[in-house]
């Protein structure tokens, strides 16, 4: 029988959560949360790695960043987590559904988003199209990239409205210059995938990546 959570105990948990109380720093940078951050860029090869509370976060943190607004579609495959969708809902964007393979991949049998409606939904409206890995399998990551940059020529970035944020995603947008790719990896954390013939760790393939150590997760 396989527990559905059930996360390892291996004895120095209680140690470390008293050196953490003990610093005097729970919130914001303290010494666990660079450790964390810097094993992470480490492992994984990820040169910017930021901590959150959880994988929604990061993504609302992805929506901020791209200053998504009212008006703003977003593509995203109609097989995931409710909070897939939230984090870009919450600033206002329209969610774009698409369905998932019906045959998936031959080898590994993954629900992954069918690439042909995503390209076909892709408008003068899309601002981001959001890949979500399913258990431990990344997405076809060449295959998104090579449509969102067939459809650059529809993409128009924003122009900062000169506070702060809008200024920073306006610099964003117009760097990435074309559909951002930001990346659900709740399940692939650790998984890689051939890219330009190289092995690249999920993380350092889209645009923004966010990830998850929920106990359900395979961490």
């Amino acid at each position: 029988m396989i527990d559905f959570n059930r996360p390892p105990v291996v004895g120095t948990e209680l140690a470390f959560f008293q050196e953490a109380l003990e610093s005097g720093k729970l919130c914001g940078d303290g010494a666990f949360t660079k450790k964390v951050s810097d094993w992470f860029s480490s492992r994984f090869h990820v040169k910017h790695v930021y901590m959150t509370t959880s994988c929604t976060s990061a993504l609302e943190m992805a929506s901020w960043l791209c200053d998504l607004k009212s008006g703003d579609e977003v593509i995203m495959p109609s097989y995931t987590f409710v909070s897939t969708a939230d984090a870009f809902v919450l600033r206002g964007a329209k969610i774009v559904f698409v369905d998932i393979r019906k045959d998936g991949n031959p080898e590994t049998h993954m629900p992954e988003i069918d690439y042909d409606k995503m390209e076909e939904a892709i408008s003068e409206r899309t601002k981001a199209v959001i890949p979500v890995d399913i258990g431990g399998i990344p997405c076809d990551y060449e295959k998104i990239f090579e449509i969102v940059e067939k459809k650059r020529s529809l993409f128009h970035p924003m122009e900062s409205d000169g506070t702060l944020l809008s200024d920073l995603s306006a610099r964003i947008q117009k760097a990435i210059g074309r559909v951002a790719v930001v990346a659900d990896c709740a399940h692939s954390l650790g998984a890689s995938r051939i890219v330009n013939g190289r092995k690249t760790s999920c993380g350092a393939i889209a645009d923004f990546s966010s990830f998850s150590f929920h106990a359900v997760k395979n961490f």
